[in-house]
Order: structure tokens, then sequence, then C-alpha cells
């Protein structure tokens, strides 16, 4: 899975206000899901197998979407979408090597990727 969000975060740093870039490619996202899914049917007991993949395609789902907002939406100011979009704002143009937590920055922390605390 991990080249699946390189290639996604490669996309959509090369050019961060084009709507088309900020989700994964349709038709190589297929192929991607179909190996994952074979992946862990083949290996994991169905029930576990199915379970494990509707649950990340889920939470794949959601932070697409949340990815979206953040570049495209509106947050009320002092929201936490609003903190959000100002740490991933700060990660596409003044700490590009940093801050690639989207829906949280939680990752950021013990990957020693956080961007340094500031007013957002």
């Amino acid at each position: 899975i991990l080249p699946f969000v390189s290639i996604s975060c490669i996309i959509c740093s090369q050019s961060p206000f084009d709507g088309s870039r900020l989700v994964f490619p349709p038709g190589l996202a297929s192929i991607m899901v179909g190996l994952f899914y074979m992946t862990l049917c083949k290996t994991l007991p169905e029930t576990l197998g199915v379970s494990l993949f509707v649950g990340g395609l889920c939470g794949y789902v959601v932070y697409d979407m949340i990815h979206y907002y953040l570049h495209y939406g509106s947050p009320k100011r002092g929201s936490y979408l609003y903190a959000l979009k100002a740490y991933h704002v700060k990660h596409h143009f003044e700490h590009q090597r940093s801050g690639f937590g989207i829906t949280t920055t939680f990752w950021d922390h013990p990957f020693n990727t956080a961007i340094p605390d500031e007013n957002f």
C-alpha cells in the first residue's frame, strides 16, 4: 500500500490546485484495489480479509474526501479542519519535506515530519 500512497502524494504535489489530480487515477486505483483485495482474501480467512478490505477502502475514501475538502473547501475559522487546511497549505508551499499528515497530524510526530508550531 505504500507505493499507492507515494504515487498519490506525487500526483497531488505536482499541481495542488488541479482538482483532477487530488485523488488517485480511477483506472490505476481499480487495479491496485483489485490486487489488494485478492492478496487479503488469499492470505487471510475470508471474513477477516473482506473486513480489512472494506475498512481500508472506506478509510481511503474518507481520506480522499478530506484531502479534497482541504484544497477546495472553506472550513470555519478556528475549527479543526481550518487548522488542518492551514497545515496542509504549509506542507505544499513552505515545508514540502514535512507535514505529510492529511486527516491528522498524529503520524507526523513519531515519524519526525511535523511542521514546526506556528500560528496557523
